[in-house]
């Protein structure tokens, strides 16, 4: 792989100023424009730095207004610029208002198209962005006419000076564009008078776990991330390394490459297809096109390689499915069979090592396979609790839980150890210092100490997660395919229907249940009344679409797709369906 060259420097170009270009080549140093005599207020620096990009460019290249989702702003890159380059300034806002702690600002649009990309920003601590700098975000970005009144809600800009302790890590991911986006959100942060930390290519789980490891005092650099996942794997699977089966990993074209190369060593047998630079990203492959499909992803390297067990990352790599290569098609494990393989390990490991004062749950959403709930339903010492549709959420529901378990059915998840899980594990264990390292209690203490080392604390993280599952496989000497045995998933079908106004949709009930417009709830109540049949709509967070969802028990095939295409063509004439009637 020929990783993309680090962004260039600002500082290293030439000053420029041209009122008809909107083309960010030209853009010019701001942190270097301003020669002020003393450091200017947050207040000054915000207007000089619109009056420059009004220069600039010319004309608004935004073209509407954005909001800032679970995955922050994403469009296509062209169009990023102003939002970009301010969210720079509000990472280094963010750090002020944290006394110096450092922030994160990642620029990917994960499992999205190459043309597209975005900027999320994260937390000292590895977790999303506060949701009242989630609101400030949005509008300090759509901000057009006095910009300095949406940062003042959330800063006192006249106790902020230019020159302060601000701190914002800054990674990438491979797409072309990302280059000059980073140059911005550095600028972004050096007028607020901020220091830049620039991680270079990595995963998004990789800026999550610096950020946290940073915060903590821990040892954060990117090696460290590659230490901690095979010092972790390896004492998960201890004598069990050798009977991992083959495996093929398709990286998307992206950059989860790197980081599955990186940690090949603890690996006997698995080889890397759809690196960066061996075609367009995402394109008929990845975690997000395998999971939709449920069909073998493009492979745009030279050898194919003859495995029968095969996972696919997405773009940023935050995303995993795996799936079992068959005569005529694939046989999908997704995040909810993810969560049931190691939910059930850690109950079993709780009972066996005496822990079971500590509460352990999974979270699912509406879009998790029935079939999966009933299974974990089951599982003892478990509670399964509901969250809305986002990463955000199912984290914020297990995190009042000892352990949380959560994975949202596109293969975004992980398990949560709080730090009083780890200690009283780690307390158990040290009681036991005098017995033998074969007694199972011991045993089962330094198995869920190693899964809390192995899983990412910060957030969902693809490559992570692959050593988990593939240390729980061979640890319980299970194949691919009795793991996938494990429960029958119900018949589910989406539909996708584009509307006007996705806002005229008011959900409740995580999302299961529509409040109004009372004749979508009534028709999509009509369209599921059997038994085993639920289904539910959606409005996107991010665009005027409403995602329709159907299921339905096994034996009747085809009622999924029937009842989601019932209740798409009715969310098409009750709320303002655009395009092709379907």
């Amino acid at each position: 792989m020929h990783p993309l060259p680090p962004p260039t420097s600002s500082r290293r170009r030439e000053t420029q100023v041209n009122s008809k270009s909107s083309h960010l080549g030209d853009f010019i140093n701001l942190s270097t424009r301003y020669p002020y005599e003393h450091p200017p207020t947050i207040m000054q620096a915000v207007s000089d730095l619109q009056s420059d990009l009004n220069s600039l460019l010319g004309h608004r290249s935004q073209p509407g207004p954005l909001s800032y989702g679970t995955a922050g702003f994403r469009g296509k890159a062209e169009t990023l610029h102003e939002a970009v380059l301010r969210c720079g300034m509000l990472a280094a806002c963010r750090s002020h208002s944290l006394a110096g702690r450092a922030v994160g600002v990642m620029v990917t649009a994960s499992h999205n198209p190459a043309p597209d990309n975005g900027l999320k920003l994260v937390e000292p601590d590895g977790s999303m962005l506060h949701k009242d700098w989630e609101v400030a975000a949005t509008e300090f970005v759509n901000a057009f006419d006095n910009p300095p009144a949406a940062l003042a809600k959330m800063v006192k800009l006249e106790d902020v000076p230019r020159q302060g302790k601000a701190v914002v890590l800054i990674g990438w991911d491979t797409r072309k564009s990302s280059a000059v986006l980073v140059d911005l959100a550095c600028q972004g942060v050096e007028v607020m008078g901020g220091t830049v930390i620039k991680l270079g290519l990595v995963t998004t789980p990789q800026l999550h776990f610096s950020l946290r490891a940073r915060d903590r005092k821990e040892a954060s650099a990117l090696e460290d991330y590659y230490t901690a996942l095979r010092r972790a794997f390896g004492k998960l699977v201890r004598e069990k390394r050798a009977v991992l089966p083959p495996l093929a990993v398709d990286c998307a074209n992206g950059v989860g490459a790197v980081a599955i190369d990186a940690i090949r060593s603890a690996l006997p047998a698995i080889a890397v297809v759809n690196r960066a630079n061996d075609g367009p990203l995402n394109k008929n492959c990845g975690a997000d096109f395998v999971q939709k499909q449920r069909k073998m992803p493009e492979i745009y390297s030279k050898a194919v390689p003859k495995c029968k067990m095969w996972a696919s990352l997405d773009g940023d790599a935050d995303r995993l499915v795996m799936f079992e290569k068959r005569d005529g098609g694939i046989a999908l494990a997704d995040g909810d069979r993810f969560a049931a393989l190691v939910t059930q390990f850690i109950s079993k490991h709780m009972k066996q090592g005496g822990v079971g004062g500590l509460s352990l749950a999974v979270a699912q959403t509406a879009y998790s396979n029935g079939a999966a709930t009933e299974f974990l339903s089951k599982l003892q010492g478990v509670q399964v609790v509901t969250a809305k549709t986002g990463v955000k959420h199912l984290e914020k529901a297990v995190r009042k839980f000892d352990i949380g378990v959560y994975w949202e059915p596109n293969g975004h998840g992980t398990v949560l150890f709080s730090d009083k899980a780890v200690g009283e594990l780690t307390s158990a264990k040290a009681k036991l210092a005098g017995e033998h390292d074969g007694s199972q209690q011991k045993r089962s203490l330094s198995t869920l100490l190693a899964v809390s080392a192995l899983a990412n604390q910060a957030v969902g993280d693809g490559v992570a997660d692959l050593l988990l599952i593939l240390a729980i496989l061979s640890r319980e000497d299970m194949t691919t395919s009795e793991w996938l045995r494990l429960y029958e998933e119900r018949r589910s079908s989406n539909v996708v229907v584009r509307v006007t106004d996705k806002s005229v949709i008011v959900t409740e009930d995580c999302d299961r249940l529509v409040k109004e417009p009372a004749a979508l709830r009534d028709a999509i109540a009509k369209a599921s009344d059997e038994e085993g049949c639920r289904a539910f709509v959606r409005p996107s967070g991010t665009e005027d679409v409403v995602r329709v969802y159907a299921e339905a028990p096994v034996k009747r095939e085809g009622k999924a797709n029937e009842m989601a295409l019932e209740i798409a063509r009715a969310v098409y004439r009750l709320c303002g369906g655009v395009g092709e009637r379907l």
